[in-house]
């Protein structure tokens, strides 16, 4: 299951639908969430969207939140039947045949793989994004040596579901501080179940990123609306 967040993102939806058409998506159903849009073009596409696209198996949801976290705990309650999830906001797209295999090609024993390792986990951090740490992770003293850039990750879902179950998705993100959390957050999690990261790029290069200089898979950033 491909999990896709999005709020006021039509811009960035019909890029990424597009390369989902053009480039595939290795079988995985495309489960849309939106939190809330009220961006009339937005939502008109998510209408459109609901009709049917040609060579997708996609599914919209609406989650009461527009922030990230949401839609990921929106897909995985309402298809807890499916064995992977890849994350990705809607700033993201395919470039090549090769984007979404590039990641199981990486899973190994590992239960689940970001896209780029960004070092150390809690770079950049200031006391918001501590305090919404804490509260999820029971602090952050002991912590990985790696984040998880935007989030980006393909995963076993049965870590989702553990996570859930055990009310680490109990506090929602309700602003852009608590977005940027999760981006430590995924990675703090994953080191306290013992649950093994694997990585296809290590270290962040903002310049790389925004430059689309990494094969296979592109992020742009800002323009969604939060």
């Amino acid at each position: 299951m491909i999990v896709i967040p999005t709020f006021n993102g039509e811009g960035h939806l019909r890029r990424l639908v597009s390369a989902l058409q053009q480039f595939g998506t290795n079988g995985h159903k495309v489960c849309i969430v939106d939190g809330s849009s009220t961006d009339p073009g937005t939502l008109a596409y998510l209408d459109e969207l609901r009709q049917g696209v040609p060579e997708l198996d996609l599914a919209v949801l609406t989650s009461p939140n527009g922030y990230e976290l949401a839609g990921v705990v929106a897909a995985i309650r309402t298809y807890p039947e499916e064995e992977y999830a890849v994350v990705m906001p809607d700033s993201c797209w395919p470039t090549s045949p090769y984007w979404l295999q590039q990641f199981h090609d990486r899973l190994g024993d590992a239960t689940a793989v970001a896209w780029i390792k960004f070092q150390p986990c809690l770079f950049c951090c200031h006391e918001g994004h501590l305090e919404y740490i804490d509260q999820i992770c029971g602090g952050h003293d002991n912590v990985p040596d790696s984040g998880f850039f935007g989030g980006i990750l393909y995963t076993k879902t049965e870590a989702l579901h553990k996570f859930d179950q055990d009310g680490r998705f109990n506090y929602p993100a309700t602003c852009k501080v608590h977005s940027e959390a999760w981006e430590r957050i995924w990675a703090i999690l994953y080191h306290l179940y013992g649950y093994q990261v694997n990585h296809i790029i290590y270290g962040f290069n903002f310049n790389a990123v925004a430059a689309g200089v990494y094969p296979d898979f592109r992020k742009v950033f800002g323009g969604r609306g939060w």
